[in-house]
């Protein structure tokens, strides 16, 4: 036998050999990287897991809740254990048709989801303990704007026959009317025609290959979102320099709000829905605008401003997240609580013209 033959193959394949050797050092290289930042560099957690581990594509809200997933939701301010019912909300069970308890749908985003607390922390869950004759269905989801909300309600949750929609405003919702993307997903968004505005964008247009590795790294790898919030400024100055999506203004996303706004009440009053509106802390210029909006429909609107005021004294959300952590959802609770009383809502959602 030659000693061609008697070689092994890596002696036969320098180049392979050379090329599975750097790949496997690269790995172990890697992979110590991940243990030691998910040891010693918990910043670095990636605060946006819930994507990868509870949301789908959807082809009429751009991503929606894994209906029966349930998971642990970690960050470096907090853990928690999210768990998703049957209709894709992070709620308890509940059955299509009514019962003879009054109902109250809840439209929110990460605020309204109970980002970083428990499921029975959530000041939705606090307010249905305190009243036993209503059911407070919670639809909110992470990163749901205007838009989504009101297609949501429109499609599916009218299907619920609630009573009252509380509509929970925060201040990125303005903007997110009109962008195009966001959190590694296309949604719907309002566009302005020769008309006015219109919702466009449906069907919304699955994932491209790069937002679902962006799911995948940035949502599951610490050492990927390590390196990523150390290249966001520059790779963002990048994306802004070549992008050919004109910048949408200030003014156009309140027009554009406040057309949604339009729909969602004339769905709900021709359904014989009572809407109220609660807003987390808002700009001046976006309280003003949903302010002119609860006046020209005629819907109670709570300002949460004073509730969470700068400089007060308590605690109310995490140390590195401005979201609520309990505290803050007890005290959500609480003004949502007496507001509704001072307006009779709790014992006559309907009977009331305003």
């Amino acid at each position: 036998m030659t000693d061609s033959k008697k070689s092994l193959w890596y002696e036969r394949y320098p180049r392979v050999t050379l090329a599975l050797v750097s790949l496997a050092g690269i790995f172990v290289v890697i992979a110590c990287a991940e243990i030691f930042a998910r040891y010693f560099i918990p910043q670095w957690a990636p605060v946006t897991s819930e994507r990868a581990k509870f949301w789908q594509f959807d082809n009429l809200l751009g991503w929606s809740q894994i209906p029966g997933q349930k998971a642990a939701f970690r960050h470096p301010d907090f853990s928690t254990w999210v768990e998703i019912n049957s209709l894709g909300l992070r709620d308890r069970e509940y059955s299509v048709v009514r019962n003879t308890k009054k109902r109250m749908l809840v439209l929110g985003d990460s605020y309204g989801w109970g980002f970083g607390v428990n499921n029975n922390e959530i000041f939705t869950e606090l307010l249905e303990a305190r009243h036993p004759d209503w059911e407070i269905i919670n639809a909110s989801v992470s990163g749901y704007g205007t838009v989504q909300q009101y297609l949501y309600l429109a499609q599916r949750g009218i299907l619920l026959k609630p009573d009252m929609v509380l509509l929970l405003f925060n201040d990125n919702d303005f903007q997110d009317s009109v962008g195009i993307t966001e959190y590694w997903y296309n949604k719907p968004i309002v566009t302005k025609t020769d008309e006015g505005y219109a919702i466009t964008g449906l069907p919304v247009a699955p994932q491209t290959l790069h937002q679902q590795l962006d799911v995948f790294f940035l949502g599951n790898f610490y050492i990927a979102r390590g390196l990523y919030s150390t290249l966001e400024i520059p790779v963002n100055l990048l994306v802004d320099l070549f992008s050919s999506e004109p910048p949408h203004g200030e003014i156009d996303s309140l027009e554009a709000t406040g057309f949604v706004l339009g729909k969602m009440m004339a769905l709900d009053q021709s359904q014989q829905i009572q809407t109220v509106i609660v807003e987390t802390p808002l700009s001046d210029i976006k309280h003003t605008a949903i302010a002119a909006q609860c006046v020209k429909y005629a819907v109670p609107c709570l300002h949460l401003k004073d509730t969470f005021r700068v400089g007060k004294k308590i605690q109310w959300h995490f140390e590195h997240d401005r979201h609520w952590n309990q505290t803050g959802h007890r005290m959500a609770a609480d003004a949502v609580d007496d507001f509704l009383a001072k307006q009779q809502r709790w014992d006559n959602p309907k009977g009331l013209v305003f």
